[in-house]
């Protein structure tokens, strides 16, 4: 299994992403933070910033506000 990382992420709006990913990077409240295939299930709040998910060499951002 290629991306075995699943990623949500979810506006009041509407669902701004779905889909797997190799690798994300987020502005955790503690710091940013890391998340790679096999991880453990994590929930934690955000801080301003950026969202990076990487799949197949290419990068998607998303603005936290």
């Amino acid at each position: 299994m290629k991306y075995p990382l699943t990623v949500e992420i979810i506006t009041p709006e509407k669902v701004a992403y779905k889909g797997t990913a190799e690798y994300l990077s987020l502005p955790a409240y503690n710091g940013s933070l890391g998340v790679l295939p096999g991880h453990i299930d994590y929930l934690t709040m955000l801080n301003p910033g950026e969202i990076r998910i990487k799949k197949d060499d290419d990068w998607q951002l998303f603005a936290v506000s």
